[in-house]
């Protein structure tokens, strides 16, 4: 039979076959985790074991990755995911007839290999089926993708934990249906059509070499900063929930385990089809502060006394949306900057780094935990991973904000509307403030209208006596010092008791002033301040307000952070009430004025 005369499915029905294909596959390889319990009762297997067989998988995850993940662009899509789930097959037909280690060794191993060779083959699948015009990857394809992994792995456990529980003579059971459906799958994908040109000739073999793309490094180094870190998360409650359940809990219901890992994954899977709308920049402003609130509640959730499984649960919940959140904005960025014909090797790249993240830190842990309590374990992974999420915010967020427009572009992000440059906030550089090296630093731009005159701002703006804090909240009389005063300039330190700076001021062009941080006790590097001033024709102002900060110490980097999520509501209603407390003082001015007239 040629392949002419092959019935193919459409672009649409084979878009949903491969999307419910990697489900399965990926419930496949998290499906263990629940009944990891019972291989230590039945087999009186160690923990250290369990580890080990753990280990293995990623082995095999990452092995396939480097080796075949990427071939899809060479071979097509189809050609590469069906000896992926093939293999998959086998797995499932070897961890169903035995329990054995060796069984379970051969059987993980054979898991990582297909996962490792389908899970970039099959996001790049899914993005070329329901690609746009001219091959611009679709919103629903990066939404599928990321709840076709997560959602997988969430149900897996669950489902072998259930499925344990109430035929307990059988726990192997999810292994025979999980078999059927990878059967099933195989059927689906040789059937979807393959709709991208192959390169002709083909390139020469060689494995995935692991480099960023040189035109998007900035923005892949972010991805995979976070990628690494939320898969992190993920390998823990794969890895070590039922060791902490039936530890400190002294809970091993497989029922149970299965639901801390489906709680964990499903509600990240959930979070991102409630927020498949969002902007990348929300969605980072969601999931970076709950994820850390989420650990928070799991160190405490172990260090009760009892432990509180409900804290516990809970934290998961939390987990799941705060890695949800980033998972999604991590993956987005992958497709989205990734050439159509690098797509698979992008992708790859990026699932090495994620599966790294899920394997070498819970390999780490299960041998610490020979040494050292499960509350240890998880203070110090709760410690590392909020340490990294805190240190990578910034570059997380100047990536999905950078425009590729002429620097110094006021207001210009990548992938923001006007509007949303407007009342967002966060933005790549401003013309007028000295650029830094990027590190830890936030940019905040947003807008105000006001009946003030250009002038009758500027004068506001600069006028250093007395009385300052009337107008500027944040600029208390007792840290006023003016250093320097001229005609078009000042160098002036103001401030507070918590936060000051020393700026040099520049109105030489009265509809752009520019403040210059010199000193401060947080600030360094590009910070500053740009005002630019529009008449408008009713006689009111138009002002654009740009401000960066750059931390120079861990208070100042922390600062950042929260401004770079929460910039304009942190800094734009005082800079309102100044605007207003102006006009209060030229209103006064003219009314004084008319009274002497009189």
């Amino acid at each position: 039979m040629t392949t002419s005369t092959v019935h193919r499915l459409s672009r649409t029905a084979g878009f949903w076959a491969v999307a419910a294909s990697m489900s399965v596959l990926t419930a496949f390889s998290t499906a263990p985790s629940a009944l990891y319990g019972i291989y230590r009762r039945q087999d009186h297997l160690s923990s250290i074991t369990v580890t080990i067989v753990y280990a293995v998988f990623a082995a095999g995850i990452v092995t396939s990755l480097l080796l075949v993940g990427h071939l899809s662009d060479w071979y097509g899509r189809r050609t590469l995911l069906m000896p992926a789930l093939l293999t998959g097959l086998v797995a499932a037909v070897v961890l169903a007839n035995s329990t054995s280690l060796p069984a379970l060794f051969v059987g993980r191993v054979l898991t990582g290999l297909a996962l490792g060779a389908a899970t970039a083959t099959a996001t790049a699948y899914l993005t070329d089926l329901d690609a746009g015009p001219n091959g611009v990857p679709t919103r629903r394809a990066q939404i599928t993708s990321t709840v076709a992994n997560v959602g997988g792995l969430a149900v897996g456990p669950l489902a072998a934990g259930l499925l344990a529980t109430y035929v307990p003579s059988f726990p192997r059971l999810i292994y025979v249906v999980l078999a059927v459906l990878l059967a099933l799958a195989l059927i689906a994908v040789w059937a979807a059509p393959e709709v991208r040109p192959l390169p002709n000739p083909r390139p020469r073999y060689r494995p995935q070499r692991l480099a960023i793309p040189g035109a998007a490094r900035t923005q892949f180094g972010a991805a995979l900063t976070g990628d690494f870190l939320v898969f992190t998360v993920y390998g823990v409650f794969a890895g070590l929930a039922s060791a902490f359940l039936a530890g400190p809990l002294h809970r091993s219901s497989p029922v149970l385990a299965g639901l801390t890992v489906f709680i964990a994954f499903g509600v990240g899977a959930l979070t991102q089809i409630i927020t498949r709308t969002w902007p990348l920049r929300r969605l980072l402003a969601l999931g970076i502060p709950v994820l850390l609130i989420g650990l928070a509640v799991i160190v405490t959730a172990a260090w009760l006394r009892p432990p509180s499984l409900t804290f516990f649960l809970i934290g998961a919940a939390l987990v799941g949306v705060g890695t949800g959140s980033i998972f999604r904005s991590a993956l987005t960025v992958v497709i989205t900057t990734a050439p159509p014909n690098d797509r698979a090797a992008a992708l790859a790249l990026f699932f090495v780094v994620g599966y790294l993240g899920l394997s070498l830190p819970v390999v780490g842990a299960g041998i610490a935990l020979q040494y050292v309590t499960f509350k240890v374990i998880l203070l110090t992974f709760a410690v590392i991973v909020s340490t990294g999420i805190l240190v990578a915010s910034p570059l997380l967020i100047r990536s999905l904000t950078e425009k590729k427009a002429p620097v110094g572009a006021p207001g210009e992000s990548t992938g923001v509307t006007g509007s949303e440059r407007t009342n967002s906030g966060v933005s790549g550089s401003h013309q007028g403030i000295p650029q830094g090296n990027g590190r830890h630093m936030a940019t905040i731009h947003f807008t105000e209208i006001t009946t003030s005159t250009p002038e009758q701002f500027v004068a506001g703006l600069t006028d250093f006596g007395p009385g300052r804090a009337k107008l500027f909240a944040n600029s208390s009389d007792d840290h006023l010092k003016v250093h320097d005063l001229g005609a078009t300039y000042a160098d002036v330190t103001e401030g507070n008791d918590s936060v000051w700076e020393r700026l040099h001021y520049d109105w030489s062009d009265p509809t752009h002033i520019v403040l210059t941080t010199t000193d401060s006790n947080l600030w360094g590097g590009a910070s500053g301040h740009t005002y630019t001033l529009h008449r408008r024709a009713d006689g009111a102002t138009t002002i654009d307000v740009t401000i960066v900060r750059q931390g120079k110490n861990l208070k100042g980097r922390l600062l950042g952070i929260v401004l770079g999520l929460f910039g304009k509501s942190v800094l734009g209603k005082p800079f309102h009430n100044s605007v207003k407390a102006i006009e209060a003082r030229n209103l006064q001015t003219l009314t004084t004025n008319n009274n002497v007239k009189a």
